[in-house]
């Protein structure tokens, strides 16, 4: 979370990204072992993940926090599109949606969480493309989105 607290409780805060944290990690799995991302699973994510934030906002009354993270969020899913078809088959359509739902949880916290997360993603997508690309080999990219999630939320829980 950031100084400013982005309008997030330091009560159990990452309970809130309990629904993406989930799905992405049922997301990285059946990318990892088949190398597609099922939209209907990323749509539930999605959708359990707002209905949260928003009880948390009416809890709250910080309805700002969650129009903040959804903009960012399709920001974020959008650029990616605009990466998978700058480059057609370094990245799915399934990459870009796994993108909006790990987006909308790092987002909650803020701008800067965005920055990390782009950051860590082009890291670790690097990092895995230079361990496990061969000739005409795949590489699952869900998992690489839902990890630098992970640790752009603690990364910015912790330094920001």
């Amino acid at each position: 979370m950031s100084k400013s607290n982005f309008g997030i409780s330091y009560v159990m805060p990452y309970l809130l990204l309990m629904p993406c944290l989930i799905c992405c990690l049922a997301l990285s799995i059946e990318d990892l072992r088949s190398r597609r991302i099922p939209r209907a699973w990323v749509g539930a994510g999605v959708a359990l993940q707002l209905i949260v934030f928003i009880c948390w906002c009416a809890f709250n009354g910080v309805w700002g926090t969650l129009v903040t993270a959804v903009t960012l969020a399709v920001v974020c899913a959008l650029l990616q599109l605009a990466i998978s078809l700058a480059r057609p088959g370094a990245l799915g359509l399934g990459d870009v949606s796994c993108t909006l739902l790990a987006g909308l949880a790092v987002a909650f916290f803020g701008p800067d969480a965005i920055l990390v997360w782009w950051c860590l993603m082009g890291i670790l997508g690097v990092t895995a493309i230079a361990l496990f690309a061969r000739a005409g080999a795949s590489i699952a990219f869900a998992p690489v989105i839902s990890i630098s999630a992970v640790g752009a939320i603690v990364v910015d829980s912790a330094f920001f």
